[in-house]
């Protein structure tokens, strides 16, 4: 039996590409091994309500208001091994009586039916885990495995927005050094242009520009881990936080530049 998974610590993308993806994994179980698939869903809210389906297209239906509650979504795609187990004795059967000897009349015993190709696809998401979301194939077939989780990763990667691999836990880390070092600059620049009169004794100066340059420093990370979550699905025709965020900045700039080519054409003309 081999199992490949795939991870990433980032995830943003609309829901649908899910939805997709389960389409993709059920399509593929149910041509190898010639029998439906069954899907389980599992979706726990942030007020730990948890719904519990077996509709492929669940997170679709799920309310685009409730998007954000969503904490973390267990999907799993199985082959229904009770139809597959009687598809596979019912095909020993046709051939034992093909070959049996009409004059022996005895029929060779059957054997338990071999696992299929692909046995089980399983998506796991989540805004507390470590990763994002985690997709895993398991069957009997190397080839067949590898060849549908790189057709899963295309098909979710497809859509994404933003860095897949970032992670949130290494802002964290580094924003101490970067708070210290962010200190001591101020406290530099404070010096180095006079900003306070040296007279032996602490301005304010030397005081509020370090103790802003650190809150500075802790909002520029903060917003961040903001831009980019963790875990974001998206409506359709919906906007991360992402794109919402460069928008602004965009437009922010765009703004500050045609204020200073505004004013330099209004001085020219004086």
């Amino acid at each position: 039996m081999f199992t490949k998974s795939h991870d990433w610590r980032r995830w943003s993308g609309p829901r649908a590409e899910i939805t997709a993806a389960i389409g993709l994994a059920s399509e593929v179980l149910e041509q190898l091994s010639g029998v439906p698939s069954t899907t389980a869903v599992r979706i726990t809210y942030s007020n730990q309500l948890t719904e519990t389906l077996s509709d492929p297209g669940a997170l679709d239906r799920t309310h685009f208001t409730d998007l954000r509650s969503i904490e973390d979504v267990w999907i799993d795609v199985k082959t229904d091994f009770a139809q597959w187990r009687l598809r596979a004795r019912e095909r020993d059967e046709r051939a034992i009586d093909r070959r049996s000897d009409p004059e022996v009349g005895d029929r060779a015993p059957m054997s338990e039916p071999s696992s299929p190709a692909i046995s089980a696809v399983s998506f796991r998401l989540g805004k507390d885990r470590i990763r994002a979301m985690q997709v895993s194939v398991e069957g009997s077939d190397r080839t067949s495995v590898e060849g549908l989780m790189g057709r899963l990763v295309a098909a979710l990667n497809r859509s994404t927005e933003g860095p897949s691999n970032f992670s949130s836990e290494w802002v964290w880390v580094a924003l101490f050094p970067f708070a210290i070092v962010a200190l001591l600059l101020a406290s530099y620049v404070v010096h180095a242009f006079n900003f306070a009169p040296i007279d032996g004794r602490y301005e304010w100066q030397e005081i509020v520009i370090p103790i802003l340059s650190v809150a500075a420093t802790i909002c520029l990370f903060a917003s961040t881990v903001w831009v980019f979550p963790k875990l974001e699905l998206l409506d359709s025709g919906t906007r991360s936080r992402f794109r919402r965020f460069r928008a602004l900045i965009f437009s922010g700039l765009g703004a500050i530049v045609a204020g200073i080519i505004a004013t330099a054409v209004y001085a020219a003309m004086l």
